[in-house]
């Protein structure tokens, strides 16, 4: 009856927009999925394949901090195959979520290297492992001084896009196998804002993922995107997505607002890393107060670790969703 009651909402809130949030449309059609190149970048930035031992036709470089490793001569990707750059959430150190267009991971993948090199106008900067979650290039710069890591997150998000970003941050960036975990999802930079459908889904090389236990908009919080507004809203557990909307007019956003949150319990075998990331296309959609769609940028997706299971078996973790969820 509940999950009923839910459909019914999305419906109607669709009906609100004179455009349902719900209509379908082409996978990847809505949001940002093309390529992108610079924005007043001054600098350039440049991903080359590398490695830890020589390689053919690869050069020996020197990083700045006198590490060396061997570069290959054409780089894999450049700014312009950034879709989005932000900190790690879940990382204590100078831990950067690139998201990368279909092209980059096509280069990466056929590059068969262990690190990729981060060069600034030819001049080699860091050289992390190669590590990938899903299409998500994880780069690890805590070896780097300071004015690097901002050097390198600012020419990022130069290349990226600008404007609405949708963002999903963990409350926990680590669990045990057996508790809860919710993930809280923010907006940024929206102009008259209507309506919103978020969809998102896990991306794990694991067995085990994380199963959905509660779907909620938090309206009574402080930074609620619609904070002190009439509202309607739901959530559909089955397609894990959840809409609001306001009865009249639109909402301006300069900062980040909160939109909802999506708690996931961990499976007791679970291992690894897993991600929880937006859907695309007509899954997450955002509209103003005339039905007319706003196309918005994903941020780093939500990275969660999971951790050692105490001998006493999992806790009876509640804390990561609020009222018991």
């Amino acid at each position: 009856m509940k999950t009923m009651r839910s459909l019914v909402v999305l419906i109607g809130i669709g009906i609100l927009l004179s455009s349902t949030i719900l209509a379908e449309v082409p996978e990847g059609s809505k949001g940002r999925t093309a390529d992108a190149g610079p924005r007043d970048a001054k600098e350039r930035i440049g991903f080359h394949p590398a490695s830890s031992i020589p390689v053919d036709g690869f050069a020996p470089l020197a990083s700045e901090n006198n590490e060396t490793v061997f570069v290959a001569p054409d780089a894999a990707f450049g700014g312009g195959d950034v879709l989005s750059a932000m900190p790690d959430s879940a990382a204590s150190g100078a831990t950067l979520l690139v998201r990368l267009t279909s092209n980059a991971l096509a280069e990466l993948n056929k590059s068969k290297t262990d690190r990729v090199a981060v060069l600034v106008q030819g001049r080699l900067v860091a050289a992390p492992l190669l590590e990938m979650v899903g299409d998500v290039l994880v780069l690890d710069l805590a070896r780097l001084s300071s004015e690097s890591v901002q050097r390198i997150t600012k020419l990022l998000s130069a290349s990226s896009a600008t404007g609405t970003t949708v963002t999903l941050v963990p409350r926990e960036s680590t669990v045990r196998p057996g508790e809860l975990v919710s993930v809280d999802v923010f907006l940024t930079g929206v102009f008259d804002l209507r309506a919103y459908q978020i969809g998102v889904e896990i991306k794990t090389e694991q067995s085990a993922a994380p199963v959905v236990e509660d779907i909620a908009v938090e309206t009574e919080r402080t930074d609620f995107v619609f904070s002190g507004q009439a509202v309607v809203h739901a959530a559909d557990p089955n397609q894990v997505r959840l809409t609001s909307a306001l009865y009249s007019g639109g909402k301006t956003l300069d900062r980040r607002a909160y939109a909802g949150t999506f708690t996931y319990r961990m499976p007791m075998n679970a291992t690894g890393t897993h991600l929880v990331q937006l859907r695309t296309g007509n899954r997450t959609l955002l509209r103003d107060s005339c039905g007319n769609s706003i196309d918005y940028q994903q941020g780093a997706p939500a990275r969660i670790g999971v951790g050692l299971l105490s001998p006493l078996g999992p806790a009876d973790n509640n804390s990561a969703a609020p009222n018991g969820r």
